[in-house]
């Protein structure tokens, strides 16, 4: 009887530890959460999208219009992250052992991160470039600026961010990782070294960029009133570079929460990763 009972408890241990195992109640809070802000991305940056393609706008402003396809791209990694996160947890398949090659090309959502954290940064790197080369450089700007440079900086914005993607490759390739879980973050997937100078990178690119085109709009605006377009043009730049500070920059220099859980008695280190 003793034994019989002995046996139900530890039936009930076990049954209580794979419900813990497939279901963490924190994540899957977390990954509606992040879905949730996906989706507000996704449509903000397809009004952003349309508005940008628009004919009279297009030319002027295709870097912002190539930045919406980025945002775009990034509300898309978030959606598919927070639902996928939740399906293999509800499939039981979550705490899988993956390596880090697998994590980058298998998951749904591992690319779209990486390239939707790179890509805009590089095109917000552009935007900073061609005005202060607009406004330090006003006569070499003028005289030899052409309309379709913008364009070759969206192309080279494109390649770099392929050429960093391969990289990544090749270091999983190198450095092969195998992980308990399926979190499959940006860290995770592309190695502690390239992930952390990935985030750190994008963080000083923002806020270099929102600082350095500040200064000099303030310095060329006390020299001499520009025109009225001008000005909605550095206001624009400005919202968009400082809402990036605020929720990447910063995000990006606080991006690990740590939590330990217990899965089949042994202590499991999840990282939560809530970059935006």
């Amino acid at each position: 009887m003793q034994s019989s009972a002995s046996q139900s408890t530890r039936d009930f241990i076990t049954a209580e530890q794979t419900s813990i195992q497939y279901v963490d109640k924190e994540l899957e809070i977390r990954s509606y959460l992040y879905a949730a802000f996906g989706v507000i991305v996704c449509v903000s940056s397809t009004t952003c999208i349309l508005v940008f393609s628009a004919r009279e706008l297009r030319g002027r402003y295709i870097m912002f219009l190539a930045l919406s396809f980025g945002d775009l791209l990034n509300g898309i990694s978030f959606v598919s992250a927070g639902v996928f996160r939740n399906l293999f947890m509800y499939q039981g398949s979550y705490f899988d052992e993956v390596s880090n090659l697998q994590c980058l090309l298998q998951t749904p959502w591992a690319i779209p991160m990486l390239i939707a954290g790179q890509f805009p940064a590089l095109l917000n790197l552009s935007i900073s470039v061609e005005r202060i080369l607009a406004l330090e450089f006003a006569g070499w700007y003028h005289r030899r600026w052409r309309a379709s440079y913008k364009t070759y900086l969206v192309i080279a914005a494109v390649i770099l961010t392929f050429m960093f993607f391969l990289l990544a490759v090749l270091v999983d390739i190198a450095k092969p990782v195998t992980y308990s879980t399926r979190l499959c973050t940006v860290l995770k997937s592309t190695g502690i070294i390239y992930g952390t100078v990935h985030y750190m990178l994008i963080a000083v690119t923002y806020f270099v960029c929102f600082v350095v085109l500040a200064t000099i709009f303030h310095k060329n605006n006390k020299r001499r009133a520009p025109p009225k377009e001008e000005q909605r043009r550095q206001r624009m730049i400005l919202t968009i570079t400082g809402i990036s500070v605020l929720l990447v920059s910063i995000p990006c220099l606080f991006m690990n929460d740590n939590k330990m859980a217990e899965v089949n008695g042994r202590a499991e280190q999840m990282h939560y990763f809530f970059i935006i």
